[in-house]
Parts: structure tokens; sequence; C-alpha cells
């Protein structure tokens, strides 16, 4: 079957934010760093083995410095693959660098101590104790049937989940508009000047987070008002400001609310989440000798699609852009 799929934005941005914490994509107990917003370079940055005296992910960090001293290992087993004789060590991440849960697997050829395979995954425990899948990553190498051959990576596989705010959410907590309690303005009234703003919001507030004064700013004109008092009636927020003589300024007035909650505990202008697992995967079909190009170039720091493609005879031979979507899958075992 194929997998189901959401276009929700070309790149890592999406439509209509300002790339705020709120707003951009999320990975839950984690970061990656978009390595300009290339996927192939994501790739080849998370390569512990090939990059095993750098930097790559945690807690493996630069293997040959870090990966010993930031994991418990298991004594050896062995295994097959093929003819091949391999150790597996499974590991796990020392509490003391980390409470969420890293473990794997490292297969070494005894022979000669090549590393074979690196499994890694992360994972937490969620508020209802439940484990999620922060990312999973393999990678795994081997030697071209040639006597004393050079290790060459067969493949590298790196998803992780991530969560986006539901744009299509017209539903969460907000704020709708404000006006001044008095009709025609506070100057309205020449013997008593009323300095209250009313909030309207779609839903009740709760009243602990509306009271805080330090949930609010208020400028008025070009500058900030200093506010008084706040009292919450159901959707509605009364706040009082001082008279700093406004008058002339009136007609620009903006209140930005944070971290101010409805009787229910939803965010203000916090929208429904919505989680999705990303994979990046790059498998090698076979080494081969060095191509003669009819148009070649190097990869530029920009997202794939918008890259350069080096172009050979021989192109027609591979193949991009796994998995197969499920008629290609059907064509391709019938030729095979």
């Amino acid at each position: 079957m194929d997998f189901l799929r959401m276009n929700i934005t070309p790149y890592y941005d999406l439509p209509e934010t300002d790339h705020s914490d709120v707003s951009f994509k999320r990975i839950p107990h984690a970061t990656v760093g978009d390595q300009y917003g290339n996927e192939f370079f994501i790739l080849l940055g998370h390569d512990a083995i090939r990059n095993f005296n750098k930097r790559t992910f945690s807690f493996v960090y630069t293997l040959t410095q870090d990966f010993l001293r930031n994991h418990w290992f298991s004594t050896p087993v062995g295994i097959y693959d093929g003819s091949t004789l391999l150790y597996k060590i499974d590991f796990t991440a020392k509490r003391k660098i980390t409470e969420d849960l890293y473990q794997g697997a490292i297969f070494i050829q005894p022979d000669d101590y090549s590393i074979h395979k690196l499994e890694y995954s992360g994972s937490y425990l969620d508020s209802e104790k439940k484990k999620k899948e922060i990312f999973n990553i393999e990678i795994e190498y081997g030697h071209e049937p040639a006597v004393n051959s050079r290790m060459c990576l067969k493949y590298i596989s790196f998803n992780n989940s991530f969560i986006v705010p539901d744009l299509s959410d017209k539903n969460f907590f907000k704020l709708l508009r404000t006006e001044w309690e008095q009709i025609g303005g506070p100057y309205a009234d020449y013997h008593m000047h009323n300095m209250t703003i009313v909030a309207y919001f779609n839903r009740q507030i709760d009243p602990v987070s509306g009271r805080r004064i330090a949930n609010y700013d208020l400028t008025i004109g070009d500058r900030k008002a200093k506010i008084t008092s706040i009292n919450v009636n159901g959707p509605n927020l009364y706040i009082t400001v001082r008279d700093d003589k406004f008058q002339g300024q009136l007609d620009s007035c903006y209140l930005n609310v944070k971290n101010v909650k409805d009787i229910n505990g939803n965010i203000i202008d916090k929208r429904r989440d919505l989680e999705f697992r990303q994979f990046r995967e790059l498998f090698v079909q076979e080494y081969n000798k060095p191509l003669e190009f009819q148009n070649n170039c190097f990869m530029q720091a920009e997202p794939l699609e918008q890259n350069c493609i080096s172009i050979t005879k021989e192109s027609g031979r591979f193949w991009m852009n796994t998995p197969f979507k499920a008629i290609e899958k059907q064509q391709d075992s019938q030729n095979h």
C-alpha cells in the first residue's frame, strides 16, 4: 500500500506564519537543523559512521569521543549477515545525560572491527505516560565482492516525528475585538475620563491567568499604556490604563495577549496540533566506476527540487523518490 500523505508545505515554512516558536514546525524533545534546507545534506550530517570524527547527533555526538562514555553496552551476540559473522551490541544512553530513552544497536565484524550497521532511536513519555518516538536512524555499510574493497554506504534512513499547527482550526481561543468602554472614547465625557478598554474573547476567560497584568501589552498610538487594573467577566476583559493624555492617538490601539487561558485550559492563539512523521532515505543501488556526465554540477545549499541534477547516459537505470507508489511497485515486480 502507498503511504498516506498530506501536502502541508513545500519546505520547512508554513503558509501565513512568521517563524515564531508557536507557528513553526516543531520536533518534540529535539531540534534538527535545516542544513541550509537540503534533505540530502541532513542525511549526510547524520551519518555517524562516516563522520566518526565529527559531531553528528545526540547522544552519539562525535563517535570516537562521546559514544562509549554516553552509553551502557550489552554483551556482544554473534549473528550472520549472509555468510558474514557480525557481533551485535545493544546499547542505551546513560540516565545522567538524558531522561528520555535513547537506544540502539551496533554491528561490528570481528575480523577487522569494521562497523557494518548502526541503529539508533530516541523516544519520550508523553503526558499520558505513553511512549512516543522522537527519531529513528539506520545506517548500513558493506564491502563490494572484490577482495580488500573499502567499506561503502549501502543505505541511510532517518525519520522523525514533528508537529505543526492545524491551520484549518478556526475554533481556537482568541481575541475577537477591543473597544473603549465609553462610547466615543475615553475623553468623550469632558468631566469624567473613562480609561477602560473592553476586550472580547470567543470563550470564557480563566480568571487566574486573565487577571495577570504581565500577560498584556497595550499600545496606544506610539506609546505603551500603563495598565492599572484588570477585571474578568466571562468572555470579556476590562482593562483600565493610566490617563497619560492620549488625545489625538486613540485611532491606533493594539492589545497583545500572551499566556492567557480559557476556563478549559486552552492557551490563547494556540491551534490544534497535527503530528506527522518525516522520512529521509538514501539507498545506494550499485557502486560504479566514474561516469561520463553530459551535464554535471555540484549540489547547492538549496531544497532538492530546486537543485541541479547531474545527467549521464546511465541515468535511466537509477530511480529516485522512495517509497514507490503502489502502481510503480506493481510495475517494478512485473519487470523482474
